[in-house]
């Protein structure tokens, strides 16, 4: 089954968003629990630091800091060391922590003095480093750093062992590097020294959680990307037999009954929806089943241009009876609204519309499709009801009109463009959307004063190109303001000299008088035509609609 470029585009749509919800939910989790991980492993380190502080005694340790001092500034204490180093008490401290250590699993363990001079302008290209170690649980191969050594820092802990050994508190924050020990996070904790501190530093290794993390992250890929591959085929499965299968089934019909009038189609007949998708294929089969109908009862009493002309004639009642009624807006205290279409001799594809969106939003529609005949009508047919329905579920003319137009393009064998103009107006604010698919400009005539032609940005045609992009537009009308929208037909009217009735008539015919009612003016305007034409033949439907905003509606507070 050849699948139509509608339905293509919809599944890609579907796809694309499902990758980027799968990708953004699924980072977000790794985030998270990245964080969580990382922020546990952080606080054994602390717990374990607090651990091996309790088996330091400052006082015990206190000659091992003054020696650790002035070997950092540079003094020989060598002779003092290697008697310290053989002594019971340093070797019982040195093997609690290494005890520690290995029980708790940590890296490294070890106590440092920090040359508060050297740390501040400190890079690890200088000869002299900040470090002087008293204790320490590392084995670099050479054995653990002992009382005196001398080392790095790493350049990530700078800031914090600042923080440590001027003021004698520990940061909220954890750290994570990458050093000689592996991954690690690492706690610093201050040893109080009458005064001035030592740093007790432990490095726990992290390379045990990426296997987790990683663990975490494909499982949680999997999941989203099950969770969306089933959301789409569900979604796919209903809009394919809801929107997509109908739409198919309806463009293919009208064009088999565009080429063969008289082919009734049967698949109309099978689309039981109850929505506006399911109205249009029943008002085509009513049509088809009209137009059939009357085709018939012609052949058997009139010659072949009078069944032509009665033809035209069934079409005219048809798409006479499409257009709403006033009637159902005439006691609306919130506006006004009068219209009317006046055919040619021959089927036209004039039409307008107006109706309620929901209890807030009046839409209103003006559209002239090319061409003549039954083709046009039927295409008339197509758009008025695909513009309604979109109108919708969507309260934005330029989204309603881009959708519009790539269903229209696919369903366009025979050429036709629609000019049409759609304006949303919210009756609550005044704040009335528009978007103009080159159709002519309407005419704004604010309170108490005269009309004037609206210069607004003139997208292209309906159905003229596929993949366009509408941009609509926005004014706020006010309590009194009036729209007067219309078709080619009024001012393109044509006398027996072949002058057009022409722009600046027609102004002057909206102007003719103040404070006329909507209905007052479309009949002033027919009536400037009128006396223009005189007796010369209409070449094009004449199609006229007025709108004015009376008040605000007020909303419940």
């Amino acid at each position: 089954m050849k699948h139509s470029r509608l339905a293509l585009e919809f599944i890609i749509s579907f796809i694309v968003l499902g990758i980027l919800i799968c990708g953004v939910s699924s980072y977000i989790g790794y985030q998270q629990y990245k964080e969580s991980i990382e922020s546990q492993y952080n606080t054994k380190a602390y717990d374990i630091a607090t651990m091996a502080k309790r088996t330091i005694d400052t006082d015990e340790i206190y000659h091992y800091y003054e020696i650790a001092r002035a070997v950092s500034h540079e003094e020989d204490r060598t002779d003092e060391i290697l008697e310290i180093l053989e002594t019971d008490e340093y070797q019982r401290i040195s093997q609690e922590l290494i005890n520690i250590k290995e029980d708790m699993r940590a890296n490294d363990i070890f106590l440092v003095y920090v040359n508060q001079d050297i740390l501040l302008s400190y890079t690890q290209e200088e000869e002299w480093t900040p470090l002087t170690y008293i204790f320490d649980c590392f084995d670099r191969g050479e054995g653990p750093y002992q009382l005196g050594r001398q080392g790095a820092i790493n350049p990530k802990f700078i800031d914090e062992a600042y923080k440590v050994i001027t003021t004698g508190n520990c940061s909220n924050d954890y750290f994570i590097s990458h050093s000689f020990h592996g991954y690690n996070t690492s706690a610093l904790l201050p040893i109080d020294m009458k005064g001035e501190y030592l740093i007790l530093c432990v490095e726990i290794p992290m390379q045990y959680i990426i296997e987790s993390i990683q663990d975490y992250l494909y499982h949680a890929i999997i999941v989203s990307i099950g969770v969306i591959v089933l959301v789409i085929i569900l979604f796919m499965i209903y809009y394919y037999f809801v929107l997509i299968k109908p739409i198919k089934i309806m463009t293919k019909e009208t064009g088999l009954f565009i080429e063969n009038v008289g082919h009734q189609s049967k698949a109309l007949k099978k689309i039981k929806l109850k929505n506006d998708i399911g109205y249009l294929a029943k008002s085509i089969l009513q049509m088809e089943q009209d137009i059939i109908s009357y085709i018939e009862n012609i052949k058997k009493v009139t010659k072949e241009q009078e069944k032509l002309n009665a033809e035209l004639e069934i079409a005219t009642q048809i798409q006479m009876s499409m257009l709403p009624n006033l009637q159902e807006f005439s006691r609306s205290e919130e506006f006004r609204i009068a219209a009317s279409m006046t055919p040619a001799k021959a089927v036209g594809g004039d039409f307008y519309d107006f109706f309620m969106v929901d209890k807030d939003h009046l839409a209103i529609v003006m559209a002239d499709v090319s061409g003549k005949g039954i083709p046009a009508a039927l295409f008339m047919v197509i758009g008025k009801t695909l513009i309604k329905e979109y109108s919708k579920t969507d309260l934005d003319p330029a989204s309603i009109f881009t959708k519009v137009n790539q269903i229209l393009c696919e369903s366009n064998k025979e050429g036709l463009f629609i000019t049409a103009f759609e304006g949303i107006l919210n009756l609550s604010t005044g704040e009335f959307y528009y978007v103009n698919a080159g159709h002519e400009l309407p005419f704004l005539a604010k309170k108490n004063q005269p009309f004037r032609q609206v210069s607004i940005f003139p997208n292209f045609v309906l159905a003229g190109m596929e993949d366009m992009t509408y941009q609509s537009g926005k004014v706020v009308l006010e309590c009194g303001d009036k729209l007067f929208q219309y078709t080619d037909g009024v001012p393109e009217a044509t006398n027996q000299n072949n002058e057009l009735f022409g722009m600046e008539r027609l102004e002057m015919a909206l102007n003719k008088e103040q404070g006329q009612s909507p209905i007052q003016i479309i009949e002033s305007v027919q009536e400037e035509v009128d006396i223009f034409v005189e007796d010369a033949p209409q070449f094009d439907d004449i199609t006229m609609l007025c709108l004015e905003f009376k008040r605000k509606k007020e909303t419940a507070q």
